[in-house]
Order: structure tokens, then sequence, then C-alpha cells
């Protein structure tokens, strides 16, 4: 399983046109250039990365996480994420997971907003669903998880026993600025 949270936390409306939002496209968020250290916006176009080519590789299911394995896109890897948990009818907490060949894996917490996004196209300006990386905490590699949400804090537990880790992370200052939009 990829990330554990109370089961009311879990949703499954992530969707773009009645489809989940394919796992290529927050693949597409939570690369390398994420972990870039500015402070930069990334935004995917939803229509563009769902009717692409990545939009077309196969979806696997484990549990409600969803991942592809795509040589041309990951190599030898796999990537997966899961929904744990909607803020706001915009904002949605993603657990992601990275998994290499050798079975080592970069697992991360991702908010995401689904927008609208104002784009030049054919002399006119059109507004273009999206998919926006909001912030991206990276997560000790463990097989054991739990997540937790008590109103815009969330609580992820690590582990077990003596080597238990928890961090804390309040998205308060995400969802207020996602109510004034």
């Amino acid at each position: 399983m990829l990330l554990r949270p109370d089961a009311a936390e879990a949703t499954d409306d992530f969707l773009f046109k009645g489809k989940p939002v394919h796992p290529a496209c927050v693949h597409a968020l939570v690369t390398q250039l994420a972990d870039d250290p500015l402070p930069i916006s990334l935004t995917v176009s939803l229509a563009g990365c769902m009717a692409s080519p990545r939009g077309a590789i196969a979806i696997q299911y484990e549990g409600q996480a969803m991942w592809i394995q795509d040589e041309a896109l990951l190599g030898d890897e796999n990537f997966a994420y899961r929904v744990l948990s909607q803020l706001t009818p915009e904002l949605y907490i993603l657990g992601t997971r990275m998994t290499s060949p050798d079975g080592s894996k970069r697992v991360s917490l991702a908010v995401v907003d689904l927008v609208e996004r104002p784009m030049f196209r054919q002399g006119a300006i059109m507004q273009v669903p999206a998919l926006q990386l909001l912030a991206l905490v990276a997560l000790p590699e463990t097989d054991t998880m739990n997540f937790r949400r008590v109103g815009n804090v969330v609580q992820i537990k690590t582990g077990w026993g003596p080597n238990a880790t928890e961090r804390t992370v309040d998205l308060t200052p995400l969802v207020q600025a996602s109510k004034k939009r």
C-alpha cells in the first residue's frame, strides 16, 4: 500500500472529464524539476497530458493506488499515486511513490490544485484545465506509513518502535490562498 490514510480521508473524485487523473500527469509534476529549490509553480495541462502518449500508458491498480510502468517514460522504474484527502473542491493531497528495479522507493506527499490557466491558442486566450503542484514533501523510505488529516494539518507517521518518525505539515496557507481565488 502506498500510504494508509484514515478511511474517512480517502477520496476517489480526482477526475478530469469523468476519468481519474492519469498517473503520468502526476508524474510530470513530482519529478526532478519539482525538487528544484527555486520557488516555481509547476503546471501540467490535463487535456494535453491525458490526450498525449503519456495518457495512453496502461494504468495498473494496487488497492486505491494507481501506477504505471513504461520503459520510454520511466526506464525500469514504476510510478504510483493515491489520493489521500481533499482539502477544498480543487486542492488534493496525494501520496506518490517511484519504485526502482532494486526495490528502493522515493515517497512524497504532494499537494496539487486543479486550476484553469489562460493559454494563447489559435489567436485567442482560452482557459485550459491544469494540474498545479503547490507543495511537495519528501518522506523517508519505509513500507509502513500512516496519514491523518485534522482540518488543514496533516500528520504523517513512518516506521515502528524506536525507528518511528512523525512529521506534521500545516497546509492552512495553501487553503486560504485557494479560497481567495
